[in-house]
């Protein structure tokens, strides 16, 4: 298992009036697993000030994230598999919501040896509320020993 800095971008609507981004840095651990590659990193929820722990699982053809409370409880959960629209979950203070992802693109040239890169196009969709598209870049490196930024 090794250390490492992940990086997030996140393009909310891009081009559109209301785009939005956002641009964070969390420590974490990646490890290999029958086949699969897993970062855990945790994550400061600004909204509602609640830390999570957040589990990239990535595969050949599909990628998932899911997010747990302090209490360890599955809070959201997503997964991208290129040209398919797949249900899923997320939690609010209100309870949870049922989401939809549909990818219109994904790449990844994460390895266990060097990090790398994901890269996500894709539409999120609160179901029968709202849809709204997403860029999600997410940069894996090795953690230096003088790197010490966090979340």
């Amino acid at each position: 298992m090794n250390n490492v800095l992940v990086y997030f971008d996140v393009i909310i609507s891009p081009g559109g009036p209301d785009e939005d981004v956002i641009n964070t840095v969390s420590t974490g651990r990646i490890y290999q697993k029958n086949g699969a590659l897993y970062v855990i990193y945790n994550e400061l929820d600004e909204i509602i000030f609640e830390e999570f722990t957040s589990v990239l699982k990535v595969e050949d053809d599909e990628i998932t994230l899911i997010r747990y409370n302090k209490n360890k409880e599955a809070n959201g959960k997503m997964v991208f598999r290129e040209l398919e629209v797949i249900d899923g979950y997320y939690g609010t203070e209100q309870g949870y919501v049922d989401i939809q992802t549909d990818t219109v693109r994904m790449r990844s040239d994460l390895s266990y040896e060097n990090g790398g890169t994901i890269s996500i196009d894709y539409y999120i969709e609160i179901v029968g509320v709202i849809k709204t598209r997403h860029l999600l870049n997410i940069q894996v490196k090795k953690e230096k020993a003088d790197e010490q930024e966090v979340c």
